[in-house]
């Protein structure tokens, strides 16, 4: 049996030196230092192991006080790894070594340690003294995140991270950095996970003042449109607009020929010096990230005026006409689950992550410019040219998603903050996992903007917020079976208003996700009723008349049922009861229409006949009587109205009210614009 020899020695490289080992056939295998992040080592300890195989794993003694932190986690996985990462070394006297085993010399005030964990060498380095400053971030995650990145700089080491985020954050500082996948969700990932990632991005200035509106911009002298061609760019290729496929108050978008992007043309009117300005600027950064529709280039006619930009085409729906519609839900994506809504919010989440290294804003956070498709996990974002960059505000913004203290504001002449962006992540969020409602939403509640203004949020936590007003239908059903951490993050948002961070965001949904997967959390987008705690539900059967459903109910809500001498009822029947008692309403006002005595004039006509004078009429006789016919009819007409027909519009508009506190209140104007066009149309409504 032949045994090859090896033989080691430190190599020069580009990237300072390496341990290179030089087998006995003549191949060589460079071996680099890798500095691995919190989150991996918390995911997957393994890591340490197959990372020896192909470098010298290193962490920081930020990351092992983290994971002492983590002992305690709410995560059964997490908690688990945690302990059994200290179990491992806990017992160890570790070896103090003076250089990285790639050859490089420790920095003053640097101690490094080599523990084994599971045979493979593990190397954790101290520092007494960060430049990085506590103060200056916004909590300790974020803190720790960037002294692992300073070490990883210093010392040139491959970061090693789970977090989109920080990788990014890593790019911008120069540090070659990847992202790590868990085993089960990407084998190939871990093959090439020391793999340096492309150059970084430059991120925009943060201004202070909006940039002053200038003359408008020369306009060309013809807008082009289907089967025009352009230039994308100054200076470069000719494209031919292809067909249009969508179409706004600002212009339309095109397909271009042999090209799959998309190109978004202006009206006349709107190609402004400004808007051109801050397309030039956003275009001026390679900001490629699948998901985030960016301008990547200007858009030019023939005469060489900026007439739009080009940019990657989305794909999907927007969540206000299929996540946030129940029907159209059920219709667009037939089996989806709670854990594809948590999909989205995750990936929602790291665009915003992103985009927020890069100092940009949304500012226009909205369910109809935020696009999902296949199992959530897909999520693009458009009207991108409407961001908040530099100086250049965005300049539009709904109720729902503003902040208290921009109520009421134009956004033209606001920069919006960091914080003011974080309550509307926290208003998309609630409303993807709580389809379609928004957290003010409530029932008997006031406008909308009083509710944010007055944090008026309905929804209950544990005993100190009793809920009220909350919206009849499946939303309380919903909110009682998210997690508790997440109803608390909803509460210090909407009720406390606070401003929760895109980090703490992601790690309650990570750990919800976990939940759902394990099965400790409904899985259902529409529970079918309250949420039963595990080993606390008993056994009842619903007592309306003619159901005799045996059911779970938690067992506090059945003393509470005892304690007010209430039989308990199951949900299907609690929502026919509901529908019950509507029809009820409808009825009883109904009924109090058609009890109405006849007026006695009034309306127009009566006060027409008032504006005149006192004087006896002298309308010839055949008039008269004409005018006679005519009031005839128009009595005829009325008690047509007050007949079988009244009884329909009472009926319908009963059908509208039933189907606004179900669905959602902006389907009442849609229908009743839906019914007017028809009208129209078939000549029932005069034009």
């Amino acid at each position: 049996m032949l045994t090859r020899r090896a033989w080691c020695y430190v190599q020069e490289t580009p990237h300072g030196q390496h341990l290179t080992i030089e087998l006995g056939d003549g191949s060589l295998v460079t071996k680099e230092c890798a500095i691995i992040d919190t989150c991996v080592l918390l995911s997957d300890p393994d890591v340490v192991v197959r990372a020896a195989k192909i470098g010298f794993p290193v962490v920081t003694k930020t990351v092992f006080d983290e994971i002492d932190y983590n002992k305690k986690n709410s995560d059964i996985d997490t908690a688990k790894n945690a302990k059994l990462i200290f179990r491992k070394i806990k017992h160890q006297t570790p070896k103090q070594l003076n250089t990285l085993p790639c050859g490089k010399g420790l920095r003053d005030g640097d101690t490094l340690y080599k523990y084994e964990f599971d045979s493979a060498p593990l190397f954790v380095l101290t520092r007494n003294h960060y430049k990085a400053k506590r103060n200056t971030f916004n909590d300790a995650n974020t803190y720790n995140d960037a002294t692992i990145r300073e070490v990883a700089k210093d010392y040139d080491l491959i970061l090693v991270t789970e977090d989109g985020g920080n990788k990014t954050l890593a790019d911008l500082d120069g540090i070659r950095a990847t992202v790590w996948a868990p085993r089960a969700k990407n084998r190939r990932a871990q093959k090439t996970a020391l793999v340096p990632t492309p150059p970084s991005v430059q991120p925009f200035g943060i201004a202070t003042s909006v940039t002053p509106d200038r003359h408008q911009a020369r306009r060309p002298q013809a807008i082009p449109g289907e089967g025009d061609t352009v230039t994308l760019g100054r200076s470069g290729s000719s494209v031919r607009l292809a067909r249009q496929i969508g179409a706004g108050g600002e212009g339309q978008v095109f397909e271009l020929t042999g090209d799959n992007r998309v190109a978004k043309i202006y009206h006349s009117d709107q190609l402004t010096a400004n808007r051109i300005a801050k397309l030039e600027l956003m275009a001026s950064r390679t900001v490629s990230r699948n998901g985030i529709c960016w301008p990547e280039k200007l858009v030019y006619a023939a005469d060489g005026s900026p007439v739009g930009y080009v940019m990657q085409r989305a794909q999907g729906h927007p969540l206000q006409k299929s996540v946030f519609v129940k029907p159209l839900l059920s219709q667009r994506f037939p089996k989806w689950r709670r854990e594809n809504l948590v999909n989205v919010c995750l990936s929602f989440l790291e665009h915003m992550q992103y985009l927020h290294v890069l100092n940009v804003l949304v500012g226009d956070i909205n369910p109809m410019n935020v696009l999902v498709d296949s199992d959530g996990t897909n999520v693009f974002i458009v009207d991108t040219d409407s961001f908040q960059v530099e100086g250049f505000p965005c300049p539009v913004g709904t109720v729902n998603f503003s902040p208290p203290h921009l109520q009421h504001k134009n956004f033209r002449t606001v920069l919006r903050t960091e914080d003011d962006e974080l309550f509307a992540i926290a208003t998309m969020l609630f409303m993807i996992l709580v389809p379609g409602k928004t957290p003010y939403s409530q029932q008997g509640g006031e406008s909308p903007e009083k509710n944010i203004i007055e944090a008026n949020f309905p929804y209950p936590l544990g005993g100190e917020h009793k809920g009220k007003n909350v919206s009849p239908g499946p939303w309380r059903y919903i909110w009682s079976h998210l997690p508790y951490r997440l109803k608390e993050l909803f509460h210090k948002a909407f009720r406390e208003n606070q401003r929760i961070t895109i980090s703490e965001w992601l790690d309650a949904l990570r750990a919800y996700q976990g939940d759902i997967a394990k099965g400790y959390l409904s899985n259902d987008v529409f529970p079918a009723g309250f949420k039963v705690p595990r080993g606390q539900g008993v056994k009842v059967t619903c007592t309306r008349r003619g159901c005799g459903k045996s059911f779970e109910l938690f067992r506090d809500k059945v003393a509470e049922l005892n304690e007010k001498g209430q039989s308990p009822i199951c949900p299907d029947c609690l929502r026919t009861m509901e529908l019950e008692r509507l029809a009820r309403t409808s009825a009883a006002a109904n009924n109090s229409t058609e009890r109405r005595p006849p007026s006695q004039g009034g309306g127009w006509q009566s006060a027409f006949s008032k504006r005149g004078t006192n004087k006896p009429h002298t309308m010839p006789r055949a008039h008269t009587s004409r005018t006679s016919s005519h009031a005839q009819a128009s009595a005829t007409k009325q008690r047509a109205a007050s007949g079988p027909g009244g009884k329909w519009v009472v009926a319908f508009l009963a059908v509208l009210l039933v189907l606004g506190l179900m669905v959602g209140w902006w389907i009442v104007p849609v229908i009743l614009i839906a019914v007017v066009g028809v009208g129209l149309l078939g000549g029932k409504i005069p034009r």
